[in-house]
């Protein structure tokens, strides 16, 4: 994919393309059989799809993370927040 098409991939977009991509392999799979048609290759398929959106959702949320002081070094003073952070 070249810097051209990536640009034209919003993320609404593909966020919105997700979804409903996931709706419509839940009525497909309401079907009668369906699930038994799609075989064991699709389901495994979708656990490794699955595992990349559970990848992205952490590397989401530990962006998001703030590092909260430790309520043992409340009240201590700088040099002692730096030598227990292992800062010099």
């Amino acid at each position: 994919m070249n810097s051209k098409q990536a640009d034209m991939l919003s993320f609404p977009s593909l966020i919105l393309q997700l979804g409903q991509v996931i709706d419509h392999l839940e009525l497909l799979a309401e079907k009668p059989d369906a699930l038994l048609e799609w075989g064991t290759e699709t389901g495994e398929l979708f656990e490794d799809e699955a595992e990349r959106l559970n990848d992205l959702s952490a590397q989401i949320a530990a962006a998001h993370r703030t590092i909260t002081p430790s309520p043992l070094l409340a009240g201590k003073d700088d040099a002692r927040l730096k030598l227990v952070a292992g800062s010099n």
